[in-house]
């Protein structure tokens, strides 16, 4: 892993590999550290942003910005967007397709796959 400090204009190499995985240790926790140390209890929601909420709005950047109106599968959605899933694929899809998530992507099932994309004129 490559830690990049932009105001000091630094930058360290920190190595990764089989030998450095501890059980119960996961590259994520290395990437967001220090993310859920600074959650105050009793915080109401919306007051913070959640691992889902930033996944949500990474998708929403990609199929808005990059796909443009096209619809998009997850496979490519998932080659931009990084997610906080253990099964990447089938959560996306399922979060995708889910009614809460409706007021701001659409989805079609189009040649056995599942297809996505931003609706136009919403804002979510």
């Amino acid at each position: 892993m490559i830690y990049i400090d932009v105001e000091k204009q630094e930058a360290h190499i920190e190595e990764w590999g089989a030998r450095s995985i501890a059980k119960n240790h996961s590259i994520r926790h290395l990437i967001r550290e220090g993310y859920h140390d600074n959650l105050t209890g009793g915080l109401k929601s919306g007051e913070f942003i959640t691992e889902y909420g930033e996944t949500i709005e990474r998708v929403k950047s990609f199929l808005k910005w990059h796909s443009r109106d096209r619809w998009a599968t997850v496979d490519e959605i998932l080659e931009y967007v990084q997610t906080h899933y253990s099964s990447p694929k089938a959560s996306l899809t399922a979060t995708l397709k889910e009614t809460w998530n409706a007021e701001w992507c659409e989805w079609k099932i189009e040649k056995r796959k599942t297809h996505f994309r931003y609706k136009e004129g919403e804002q979510a």
